[in-house]
């Protein structure tokens, strides 16, 4: 899956991800749009979504985009969609879908409020990703991981797996409230300092553009 890029008038609705506009003069109220497929279907930038212990066939679900009309917004309905999405999803039939991803503008605030709040995780950064009216903007991917999927692993789980290690094997003398406590302060910790790393990124491509 490529670039979306955007034309014409702004979409009636509060936020919007790669896709079409949804124009102020369509009838419906709301338009969702989504995409499943395997691994290797999708684009390059999001092939590291998944952990390489997961086969080229398991599924993603790709979220086009996800629309309400001014008039309908704040009455629950965007939230319906995706809970009703979800719910498809994590059914016995679609247990093979490990993980439902989207992409965002930067400064659509809104939107990453919205799927933050719906437990997504930022995966990654993504510079110049879309073209709006002739200008780059940059996107973020956002993640929530389903039926038992899960990314890579990073620094921080390869040190929660080894400290876990040494706990259980009774090596290490740090006593288990205060093992907990530090658990607890890493996993707090970890997704702002993340976040903090990929602000300082967008600033820097935008400053060199």
């Amino acid at each position: 899956m490529g670039k979306f890029e955007f034309r014409g008038s702004e979409p009636a609705f509060a936020w919007r991800e790669s896709g079409k506009p949804f124009r102020k003069n369509h009838p419906q109220f709301i338009r969702p749009r989504f995409v499943l497929g395997s691994r290797a279907q999708h684009d390059w930038r999001d092939r590291g979504i998944l952990s390489q212990a997961f086969n080229k066939q398991t599924e993603l679900g790709y979220i086009l985009s996800l629309g309400v009309s001014k008039e309908q917004r704040r009455n629950g309905i965007a939230s319906l969609l995706l809970d009703n999405l979800i719910a498809h999803l994590t059914t016995v039939d679609r247990v093979d879908c490990k993980a439902l991803f989207l992409h965002v503008l930067t400064t659509n605030s809104a939107a990453i409020h919205f799927y933050e709040h719906r437990n997504f995780r930022l995966h990654s950064f993504l510079p110049y990703y879309y073209s709006i009216k002739g200008k780059c903007k940059d996107g973020f991917t956002y993640v929530l991981y389903i039926n038992g999927g899960h990314p890579p692993w990073g620094l921080y789980d390869y040190l929660k797996h080894y400290c876990g290690v040494l706990y259980q094997a009774d090596l290490c003398s740090v006593p288990s409230w205060m093992w907990h406590k530090m658990q607890a302060v890493l996993h707090w910790v970890w997704p702002g300092m993340r976040r903090i790393v990929v602000q300082n990124t967008t600033a820097v491509f935008s400053y060199c553009s």
